[in-house]
């Protein structure tokens, strides 16, 4: 301790303490955000009236790529307008939903990938739930949320395998179950799926022979068959306004029933073989056909135009069978 003595009236003695050692400040990282983690892909295709309010819905944290199937209206004007900075990748054609589907992902380096339809809305609440759940189960390949339809009523989020699905009666497979906890399912439904990204591409990915629809089907088959579970995660909350990722119209309606009939009998015979795919496009012609007649004849033009939809599905599918 230094003693002196202050100059000036009146005299007073001032006591110096000797001088404090800098203070030392540590400098705290913040912890990155579960979300970072996470790439969200939305494939589109005529999807303008709804990609903006499934865009404004993803979390700003989160990357986001649009994969579009080239639109021909403005889904792409509306996707820059929702989200400047976003992500777009041009297919160029309409490749198909998994093939789009691969093409986003390949574009992510995050361990987890997040599957989106464009009429879905998935809020930052439900991702960090969908989060903590892969985060908590080593061996979930795939967590999806409740989802919710515009008015409030539950969609059927997850079920058995098709396989075990088409043995039900219709009353059965049209009852849509709703999990109070976390619970494993052979299905999840693919308008919201928190997917592993390495255990995806170890199974390769989509099928990009189904061109569309079952591809979440062929996708959860092959991650049971690797060991994989999937799982149902109702504590996040998504809303799905189902139909409306491509737009609506005659024409859109048989597009789809064309490209569903076609995936069906792909995935049948890549899970049952060649002569069940061929019984079942038979079947198809032999109901199809006198219905279409009769709906003709009753001047029901739009149940004729998707019945004659799926009978030339079923027909390209045999010729592709019996050159």
């Amino acid at each position: 301790m230094a003693t002196r003595w202050a100059t000036g009236s009146p005299v007073r003695r001032e006591t110096l303490s000797a001088p404090r050692p800098p203070v030392k400040y540590k400098v705290v990282t913040p912890a990155p955000s579960p979300l970072s983690r996470v790439s969200a892909v939305v494939v589109s295709y005529n999807s303008a009236a709804v990609i903006a309010d499934c865009l404004t819905a993803l979390p700003n944290a989160v990357r986001v790529v649009l994969v579009d199937n080239d639109s021909t209206d403005d889904t792409l004007d509306r996707a820059r307008a929702a989200r400047p900075g976003l992500t777009i990748h041009e297919m160029g054609r309409n490749a198909g939903y998994g093939s789009a589907a691969n093409a986003g992902f390949a574009l992510a380096d995050t361990p987890y990938g997040l599957l989106v339809n464009p009429d879905a809305e998935v809020p930052e609440d439900a991702l960090l739930s969908l989060i903590a759940y892969l985060d908590s189960d080593a061996d979930a390949a795939i967590a999806a949320p409740h989802l919710s339809g515009a008015d409030g009523a539950p969609e059927p989020v997850f079920n058995a395998s098709l396989d075990r699905r088409e043995s039900w009666p219709k009353e059965l497979r049209r009852r849509v179950a709703v999990a109070d906890g976390p619970a494993c399912a052979d299905f999840l439904l693919g308008a919201v799926m928190l997917i592993r990204l390495a255990a995806f591409r170890a199974v390769g990915g989509f099928d990009e022979d189904l061109f569309l629809y079952y591809e979440d089907d062929d996708l959860c088959r092959r991650l049971r068959e690797a060991g994989h579970s999937l799982v149902v995660e109702p504590a996040a909350r998504c809303r799905h306004l189902g139909g409306g990722s491509s737009g609506v119209g005659r024409a859109v309606s048989t597009f789809k029933e064309t490209a569903i009939t076609r995936s069906r009998l792909v995935y049948t015979e890549k899970t049952r073989g060649r002569d069940a795919a061929v019984a079942r496009a038979d079947a198809i012609l032999r109901h199809a056909r006198p219905r279409r007649w009769l709906y003709l004849l009753l001047g029901r033009a739009g149940r004729a135009a998707l019945l004659k939809a799926r009978i030339d599905a079923a027909r390209g599918f045999l010729a592709k069978q019996r050159p």
